[in-house]
């Protein structure tokens, strides 16, 4: 039975009450509640509740049919696209664990961390199809995953095994930058991530009326935990911006920020409207950035750990955190 906590004045998944993690139901509440809400985003793909909840039902049985199962790690190796986000919650279905792969790193980073995490499987695109053989893992291609092919998939009777992960099974295991030798796994449970989120929640007041942009990269902690767990569980949805989307609105890089919108809108439409945007960033992107929205008019609240800083509009308010 799921649990409901208050946060902030909203009704919130409780995860930190039950031995079985709650996080993996997210997406089956989620669609319980309110099957045509908005839930998940990016360019080319946008999932209602409940076609969210079927995908990752659906990816979970491809996972389960390469041999994934409870204890097991799953690698994923894309960019940043809804994909990414039901193979998280598929492979919390069957009990195991993700690690995310930054697409960029070499191929020898790549099967380091593939090793190291001793994933079973690995999703992602045709780079990743050798890189999975010589790590003796699996490989499900992102193309599988495309709304089309998951439809094909459940006509021919795909199973979907019993959400399985409980609170202390590890949920996400995060790669250092390896600074001073090789990258270390970092092992966060699905209590790490209970506690996280409902922080961030009360913090940031998210609920049901919030979208959240992702911009940061999702292979990171805070893409994954900041921009997209706590937003679903919060009731809101996620809007997964592509790269050059951030750089269509003027910005020459992709900013190290977080911004959860009050409109289901895209970055570079949120830049052109008047509506008010909330920026998280602890780093010097936000002053560029906050100024593409404060240029057009938008209303800007700014939660910095960095101090005194002035985005240089009437409009910026600054609020510690």
């Amino acid at each position: 039975m799921t649990g409901r906590t208050e946060i902030s004045g909203h009704t919130v998944l409780d995860m930190a009450t039950h031995v079985r993690s709650e996080i993996t139901s997210i997406p089956a509440e989620r669609a319980r509640l309110n099957p045509s809400g908005a839930c998940v985003a990016d360019d080319t793909r946008r999932l209602d509740n409940a076609g969210f909840a079927m995908a990752v039902d659906q990816t979970a049985s491809l996972l389960a049919d390469l041999g994934v199962s409870a204890g097991d790690t799953v690698a994923v190796m894309l960019p940043n696209c809804v994909e990414l986000v039901t193979s998280m919650f598929a492979a919390w279905r069957l009990g195991a664990a993700l690690t995310p792969v930054n697409p960029v790193l070499t191929d020898d980073e790549v099967l380091y961390q593939l090793r190291d995490s001793a994933a079973v499987v690995l999703v992602g695109e045709d780079r990743g199809r050798p890189l999975a053989a010589a790590a003796d893992a699996g490989f499900l291609p992102a193309t599988a995953l495309s709304a089309r092919t998951l439809a094909r998939e459940t006509t021919t009777g795909g199973r979907t095994p019993a959400a399985h992960s409980q609170a202390e099974d590890f949920a996400l295991i995060i790669y250092t930058s390896g600074t001073t030798g090789r990258p270390k796994g970092v092992l966060l449970d699905h209590a790490n991530l209970s506690a996280m989120t409902a922080s961030l929640i009360e913090a940031l007041t998210l609920g049901p009326a919030d979208t959240s942009l992702v911009v940061l990269p999702l292979f990171h902690a805070n893409g994954l935990v900041v921009s997209v767990l706590s937003a679903l569980r919060a009731g809101g949805d996620i809007d997964i911006v592509a790269p050059s989307g951030i750089v269509n609105v003027g910005l020459s890089t992709p900013p190290s920020s977080f911004g959860v919108a009050k409109s289901p809108s895209q970055l570079g439409i949120v830049a052109q409207r008047t509506g008010s945007v909330d920026i998280l960033s602890g780093g010097d992107t936000l002053v560029n950035q906050s100024r593409v929205f404060a240029a057009d008019g938008g209303s800007i609240l700014m939660w910095s750990s960095a101090g005194n800083i002035d985005c240089g509009f009437a409009n910026c308010t600054i609020s510690d955190f």
